[in-house]
């Protein structure tokens, strides 16, 4: 990108098409995300109008395993526990006044309206999430209505170890997720395909 110097009236002209371009830009988001949750319901699951499973896909980053502990099976793990699911309600690709704006939706407000998948880990035994410098979260929604939330999560997780090899063994530790209210055929967490866990 290149870059100009303006002088004079040009460059108030200048500044002043700039601020406005970017009130414009605000305002058409603001008008979006009024649109969207006019009438939003958070407490209802996508597709439970039409009586359809909602499938939320799940994907992890470990950033440390901070500790193993073989006397108390156990392992701790900091972590970004990433989700996304498809909520038809919050598109607008297809508005058409609204079709032209691109950007997705993020914003720290966006959780508190939005319907939430109830995660948890079954084989957590006690988990903190992080709030340096602020909370450690991410609410995004793309023009498909594709939403996703991200948590920064430090985890510790229980682990049955086989020890008699030890300290030439190698242990498989897992981690199991699910929904803490909803059926199965409400609600259905699927890890992705190719790669669910970086390590």
């Amino acid at each position: 990108m290149g870059a100009c110097a303006v002088t004079g009236a040009e460059m108030n002209s200048t500044t002043m098409y700039t601020s406005e371009f970017l009130r414009n830009v605000t305002s058409i988001r603001e008008q979006i995300m009024d649109h969207l949750f006019q009438n939003y319901q958070k407490h209802e699951r996508p597709g439970e109008a039409e009586k359809e499973t909602t499938k939320v896909t799940v994907y992890l980053y470990i950033t440390a395993i901070t500790s193993v502990d073989v006397r108390m099976m156990e392992y701790t793990t900091d972590l970004l526990l990433r989700q996304e699911w498809k909520d038809q309600r919050l598109a607008w690709a297809g508005i058409t006044k609204f079709k032209n704006y691109t950007n997705n939706l993020v914003s720290p407000e966006l959780k508190r309206k939005l319907w939430l998948p109830d995660l948890f880990f079954r084989n957590g035994k006690e988990g903190r999430l992080h709030k340096m410098t602020c909370p450690n979260y991410l609410t995004r929604i793309e023009p498909s209505g594709v939403i996703l939330y991200s948590q920064k999560i430090t985890m510790r997780f229980s682990c049955q170890m086989d020890l008699k090899t030890f300290p030439m063994d190698s242990q498989e530790c897992h981690i199991n997720i699910g929904s803490y209210g909803y059926q199965l055929n409400e609600l259905h967490f699927v890890w992705r395909n190719n790669t669910p866990v970086f390590l």
